[in-house]
């Protein structure tokens, strides 16, 4: 029996999936908040991810990003945003738009399912953005603060920075490679904070700043 975690803020919501999948013949495993949701990537090793795009003040792409193995996910939005959409997919997750059909949801689920199994891997590997993590972090500089990237996509970066002075990044940060002199623009679609005075963020490569990043991402290993 396939287990599934689901993450989502609102209780109701919640209870319909756990009914839903369980009616499927899966096993649903659900949470309220962030936290909850990464111990349980460790307690129940959830074979897939359900999450809302927003869970209370946080991000539901911080589970799939932090994750302690790949694992197939869906993600829940609200309404269609392409930032998010893009991060998703750099993530290597499939995402749906509310509202969606009970019978919809089954079947990419089941389809997700099979795939993480090694079946239609082909077409996986076509439609996911496949994010690839650098054996050495590279040392970037955000708003004036030292960082360093974790890892890359041919549209993304996960990276690591100092907590800015306001305690707040920018909607759109600049991220200054400085021992190659080259630079490149991003729109922040998550951040967690780490510890007092590190955040994890993840970005989108802003379209104008495309094939600078491509040219970029060559001398990244």
């Amino acid at each position: 029996m396939s287990k599934i975690l689901v993450v989502d803020d609102d209780s109701a919501t919640r209870e319909r999936l756990a009914i839903l999948l369980a009616g499927a013949g899966y096993k649903a495993v659900t949470v309220g908040n962030v936290p909850s949701a990464m111990q349980a990537m460790t307690d129940a090793d959830p074979d897939l991810l359900i999450t809302d795009v927003r869970v209370g003040m946080q991000n539901g792409l911080h589970v799939l990003a932090m994750a302690p193995k790949s694992i197939p996910t869906v993600v829940v939005m609200e309404h269609t945003d392409s930032t998010l959409e893009a991060e998703a997919r750099r993530l290597g997750a499939d995402y749906v738009v509310k509202p969606i059909s009970p019978e919809a949801l089954l079947s990419l689920i089941a389809r997700m399912l099979e795939e993480a199994k090694g079946q239609g891997a082909a077409n996986s590997a076509r439609r996911a953005a496949p994010r690839r993590r650098l054996v050495i972090p590279v040392a970037i500089r955000v708003v004036d603060k030292p960082g360093r990237v974790l890892d890359v996509s041919e549209r993304g970066v996960g990276f690591e920075v100092g907590v800015s002075r306001d305690g707040a990044l920018p909607p759109d940060v600049v991220l200054n490679f400085v021992s190659i002199g080259q630079s490149v623009t991003a729109k922040l679609v998550w951040t967690l904070e780490r510890d007092e005075s590190t955040w994890i963020c993840g970005a989108s490569i802003t379209d104008d700043a495309l094939p600078r990043w491509r040219a970029l991402l060559q001398t990244l290993s």
